[in-house]
């Protein structure tokens, strides 16, 4: 797993309940911040520790998933929502505005268009990330598609005043919460989602399955 993926699980860790969301460093861990893994092997599971309750997943078996109105534990799978029409598709958030996850987007998008009737905005994490993004094509690629770019910001993720929604349109967004009124009115249909779900629906301007444009 990616740096930018465990960042985006221990984000979304909190917001399903959890007190915190923690990795083991690793030789990937050590790359990313340019230091000797020796230095903070120490960062580890404590082997005395005791467990309320082990979970393990096989994510490689694991459909996509989508977090539904009105909260972020109304989880179904992809399967589930494919079809549902869309007002509106954000990208970015702390939780998916990081420069891989404008790369999946945008290598999906590249020479393709939005649907009609549909707003796409799209907002890097950081400067950094956005400059990068200018640099790599990613902004030039959104933009020819047909998307609308922010400054970096949390942007439609605390409600910021561009995109926001009216009673009963539907917006997916890749940011970490989807509760009442916070991109909207209390009316506001939010749906959550990764990068990748988010482009393949911004292309089709309803929930598709992303697995089936690449």
């Amino acid at each position: 797993m990616s740096m930018m993926a465990r960042f985006t699980v221990s984000n979304m860790a909190l917001e399903a309940g959890a007190k915190c969301g923690l990795f083991e460093v690793d030789e990937k861990t050590a790359a990313y911040y340019d230091m000797p893994l020796s230095e903070i092997n120490w960062i580890k599971m404590d082997d005395q520790a005791k467990y309320e309750k082990v979970l393990t997943y096989d994510v490689s078996t694991l459909e996509p998933q989508l977090s539904c109105p009105q909260g972020v534990d109304n989880v179904h799978p992809l399967s589930e929502i494919v079809g549902t029409k869309m007002d509106e598709v954000y990208l970015g958030s702390c939780t998916n505005g990081n420069l891989e996850d404008l790369a999946i987007a945008a290598g999906m998008m590249k020479g393709k268009h939005i649907a009609h009737g549909l707003r796409f905005i799209v907002v890097p994490a950081t400067n950094k990330v956005f400059k990068d993004a200018i640099r790599l094509g990613y902004i030039k690629t959104f933009i020819e598609a047909g998307a609308v770019i922010s400054h970096p910001c949390c942007g439609l993720c605390c409600g910021m005043p561009y995109g926001l929604m009216t009673d009963d349109e539907r917006i997916l967004s890749t940011a970490n919460r989807n509760f009442i009124g916070r991109q909207g009115t209390k009316k506001t249909l939010s749906y959550l989602c990764s990068p990748a779900v988010a482009a393949a629906t911004a292309l089709a301007g309803v929930v598709a399955d992303p697995a089936k444009l690449l």
